[in-house]
């Protein structure tokens, strides 16, 4: 992902059915930086795949580098789980007038 965008991050779960669950966060961790936690309305929650949407407010928090991804959640009887982390890269955007 590119910063300043509104990009759409897609994380494909085979292993349960997502909209079974609840308390789905996606955590966005980027090293000497803060961990950024999506939740509720920043999610679309599929059978199996959750999508982020990032704001370009958001996305030009993240700084140019790679950045750890993690999805956490409850089943519907209450066991919590989580997914490996995955690393995305974001990248430089050029256009300074989406950079302010």
């Amino acid at each position: 992902m590119i910063q300043g965008t509104t990009p759409t991050i897609r994380l494909t779960i085979n292993a349960l059915d997502l909209t079974q669950c609840h308390d789905i966060h996606v955590t966005l961790k980027q090293v000497g930086h803060d961990r950024r936690d999506f939740s509720g309305t920043a999610l679309e929650v599929e059978e199996h795949a959750v999508q982020l949407y990032l704001t370009q407010e958001q996305s030009l928090m993240l700084a140019q580098n790679r950045c750890d991804v993690q999805v956490n959640g409850l089943t519907a009887s209450g066991v919590r789980w989580a997914t490996k982390v995955k690393t995305i890269e974001i990248g430089k955007q050029l256009l300074q007038e989406v950079i302010g």
